[in-house]
């Protein structure tokens, strides 16, 4: 059956009529409901969207606490540039979380919760870390300080020096690269760069670095130093120079300033006014003058010129006594000659008081030499 205007629709065999529209307004109602369609499908997205929460973009950092005026003695505000600002002077002192920012005057950044803080700036964390210095900048939403002129960081354990440091607070990370200086009750140390953990108390030393202690000087390129511990690890070329012409260098290992007690690698040696010890890790007790080298061990009598190689070497030093273990072999380069001598052992014992000047090197059983015994001894 037909609809007026010849339209039919169908509906489970039954034929309805509709009313037949004007062409033009038929076309137009088409129009409107294809918009709502589209308008309802642009929505959706939003509307979903809506109902989640935005994860920040990657790299973005997060916004900061509010930085907190606390006291001013005189507070002026106003626009620069379009940038509100508050030009603080007089016992000025701000708050953000546990960190405390002391001042004697101060401009701050309320837009970019930022500040700016000058003369006898001070900033206190946790009541134990304090820092000091000519002026800071302060960005609230990183955390990020930088104290400039004159700068001291103190802790409960050390105090350093520098004149510019930048102070990561959410990383508990400050580091200088204009030369800097740490003090503790045992130990003085100096850089050209230094990074310190406030969390983990150790500091990472870069360039013409000086360890100095009561006995010893360390010179390095590269230092690690455990606060709490107090040991030094270096990671380079290192020399250790104590009393009496004493001298210890290595490329790898750790020396403890209270036991004084090394433990090198790479290339390690001891050096005395009489006696060069090395091997591939050498271990020195400052206290006992007892140091004792392992694999590829030589052992030079300066005075003798006597070198003898072995597994392991022992030396000490208070006695005037070494040993040298595992296969050794003595040579003694003399004017005329040249002394092989070999055993399981071989023994030197520097000459006491009242006797010829010299050492005594004597080998134990199961020996071979090039001379006609097997027991040498070599004097001056």
């Amino acid at each position: 059956m037909k609809a007026p205007g010849g339209g039919e629709i169908y509906y489970e065999g039954t034929t309805l009529q509709r009313w037949a529209l004007p062409p033009g307004l038929l076309y137009l109602c088409g129009e409107m409901r294809f918009l709502r369609l589209l308008f309802f499908l642009l929505l959706l997205p939003l509307a979903v969207l809506a109902q989640q929460r935005p994860a920040p973009k990657g790299g973005t950092p997060p916004k900061g606490q509010r930085i907190e005026l606390l006291t001013a003695g005189e507070l002026v505000g106003g626009d620069f540039n379009g940038v509100e600002i508050r030009k603080l002077i007089g016992n000025v002192s701000f708050k953000q979380q546990n960190t405390f920012i002391y001042c004697d005057s101060a401009y701050q950044y309320i837009g970019r919760n930022a500040l700016e803080a000058f003369s006898n700036v001070r900033i206190v964390e946790n009541d134990t870390l304090t820092i000091t210095g000519d002026q800071a900048f302060y960005d609230g939403d990183t955390r990020k300080a930088r104290m400039t002129g004159n700068v001291v960081m103190r802790d409960p354990r050390m105090t350093l020096i520098t004149q510019t440091l930048d102070y990561d607070l959410n990383r508990k990370q400050a580091y200088y690269t204009n030369g800097g200086r740490l003090t503790d009750p045992e130990n003085t140390l100096t850089s050209q760069r230094g990074y310190y953990n406030t969390a983990s108390k150790v500091f990472s030393f870069r360039r013409d670095v000086r360890l100095t202690t009561k006995d010893n000087l360390i010179t390095t390129d590269s230092l690690q130093y455990n606060t709490v511990s107090k040991i030094a690890y270096f990671f380079g070329p290192t020399r250790i120079t104590g009393q009496e012409g004493r001298s210890l260098y290595a490329e790898n290992g750790y020396y403890n300033t209270i036991t004084r007690v090394s433990n090198f690698q790479r290339n390690a040696k001891i050096e005395t006014p009489d006696y060069l010890l090395g091997g591939d890790k050498l271990v020195y007790d400052e206290a006992r003058q007892y140091g004792v080298a392992t694999g590829n061990v030589s052992m030079t009598s300066k005075k003798d010129n006597i070198l003898i190689r072995g597994d392991v070497g022992r030396y000490w030093r208070a006695l005037g006594k070494a040993k040298v273990y595992g296969a050794p072999v003595m040579r003694n380069i003399s004017d005329r000659d040249t002394l092989f001598l070999a055993a399981d052992t071989l023994m030197s014992v520097e000459g006491q008081p009242g006797q010829t000047s010299g050492a005594l090197f004597m080998p134990f059983p199961k020996c071979a030499s090039s001379a006609p015994t097997c027991r040498a001894a070599a004097t001056r």
